[in-house]
């Protein structure tokens, strides 16, 4: 049963990723003033809410459910909740993106923008003369721009990485000074 949870979007947010070529084969066949859109599917069914008569609405609810489902089963239209909104902004962190707001707005204070993160060294290797590229326990990779004046960190130590001025990163290993890193991957 749908009710104004769908329209609060408590606990899911929906990304409409159309390509050029995302369309249906229905929808192009159409021909080139198709107005298909995943905003429109969305848009239709929470239109049905409005019609009284109940065998309408139920009607209206059943098409535009079923044309929802056919777009998530082409990709036009894609499901995430905020935990994997969350995760993916975390596994962005450090690299530079355009601005295409392609996880809601900013102020969406289930998902804000990650600032710092925390993390464990996995993996340390030398990138010049007291540079290290530093592989984290999540996966990503970060180089030093600036030496930390000692020998490499040790695996396990822990670093905090934070957002700088002018789209840089800084980062302080085992509460040690903050030196620029970079996002390698």
């Amino acid at each position: 049963m749908l009710d104004g949870s769908l329209e609060r979007g408590c606990a899911v947010a929906i990304l409409a990723a159309l390509a050029a070529g995302a369309a249906s084969a229905q929808d192009r066949a159409r021909g080139p003033a198709s107005d298909f859109a995943a905003a429109r599917v969305i848009t239709d069914i929470t239109a049905c809410r409005a019609i009284n008569e109940a065998a309408d609405r139920l009607a209206c609810f059943d098409r535009a459910t079923a044309a929802l489902a056919a777009a998530q089963e082409r990709k036009d239209i894609v499901v995430v909740d905020r935990a994997d909104v969350k995760k993916a902004k975390r596994g962005l962190f450090g690299f530079a993106l355009p601005n295409i707001n392609l996880f809601g707005k900013d102020e969406d204070e289930a998902a804000p923008e990650i600032k710092e993160v925390m993390a464990k060294i996995a993996r340390t290797a030398i990138a010049g003369q007291g540079l290290f590229a530093l592989t984290l326990d999540d996966g990503t990779v970060w180089r030093m721009g600036e030496s930390l004046g000692r020998f490499p960190p040790d695996p396990g130590e822990q670093v905090r990485i934070v957002r700088g001025s002018l789209g840089s990163f800084r980062a302080s290993i085992s509460g040690g000074r903050f030196v620029e890193v970079y996002r390698v991957r």
